[in-house]
């Protein structure tokens, strides 16, 4: 009778230590996969704020935008549309993780960046060339306006992310492609 009850305690307490190590190891698991996911939406910010940068070191000037114009009624100004979307779409259900306090600020990110990329498709359809030349500037003031908030917007969202997952040591990655010798990659 003893052997089956030190028997039966050692399956429990064997069974009880079991379900620690698989709660410890569910609990390591999805630490991992939260840091992978902010790591990531981390990257795309940053990559996006950097883009947002770059294009603002180099504007358009007004004066040669109205010249060009004035030249020829049909010109578009080219304009690459480069932003990178794919981690917060394919993700948008877990984007929670990143905390209550700025989720707002990563939504808000990411639609000032789809304005942005509506404005660039406004620009190169046919009817652009048929507003007035202070309209076509405005539209073209206004996408630069949306690219600084964007900017303003990305480098609050990853000082945050900085502060708040310390342990992570989150880095912004200086970048510059597409960078003329006359021009320097902006420093985060």
């Amino acid at each position: 009778m003893l052997a089956a009850l030190v028997a039966a305690s050692t399956a429990f307490t064997l069974w009880i230590l079991g379900q620690f190590v698989a709660v410890g190891v569910g609990f390591w698991k999805k630490s991992r996969e939260k840091e992978k996911f902010i790591r990531s939406l981390y990257a795309e910010i940053d990559f996006n704020t950097a883009d947002m940068a770059i294009f603002l070191a180099a504007p358009i000037s007004y004066v040669t935008f109205r010249e060009r114009i004035k030249e020829n009624k049909d010109f578009v100004p080219h304009i690459t549309d480069a932003r990178h979307t794919h981690f917060y779409l394919k993700n948008i259900d877990s984007i929670s993780a990143t905390g209550r306090e700025y989720i707002g600020d990563v939504v808000y990110f990411y639609g000032v960046l789809d304005k942005i990329r509506a404005k660039i498709d406004g620009i190169y359809r046919k009817s652009f060339t048929n507003i007035s030349l202070e309209g076509r500037e405005s539209a073209i003031r206004s996408l630069y306006e949306h690219a600084e908030e964007a900017k303003k917007t990305g480098e609050k969202l990853l000082q945050t992310m900085e502060g708040k997952y310390r342990g992570y040591k989150l880095k912004r990655k200086i970048r510059s492609p597409g960078i003329s010798k006359n021009q320097k990659a902006p420093k985060p």
